[in-house]
């Protein structure tokens, strides 16, 4: 794994899910990925990552979660108001 983050955003209002691009990780590691919606309703971890973290700050909203490792991992988020968003996912070598 290179340990070098894949980021997106999308490309403005009117989205309710976003996903990373492919991230390159391995068995053993971990991959972790943070969001950010400027605005928008509580936000949703895809199947398969665990949910840290999320909340509020000044209005727009937050989420960090983990995955377990694997060739290639793409994670996602998903919210119910359209909105827009930028999400980055990094692997975590133990």
């Amino acid at each position: 794994a290179t340990g070098i983050a894949e980021c997106t955003s999308d490309s403005g209002l009117g989205a309710t899910a976003i996903q990373t691009p492919t991230i390159t990780s391995a068995s053993g590691e971990i991959v972790t990925d943070v969001v950010a919606t400027y605005g928008g309703g509580v936000l949703t971890a895809d199947a398969g990552q665990t949910n840290r973290d999320s909340g509020v700050i000044n209005g727009d909203r937050y989420g960090f979660s983990t995955e377990l490792g694997a060739a290639s991992v793409v994670t996602g988020w998903t919210w119910p108001d359209g909105t827009s968003a930028d999400i980055c996912g990094v692997p975590i070598k133990p």
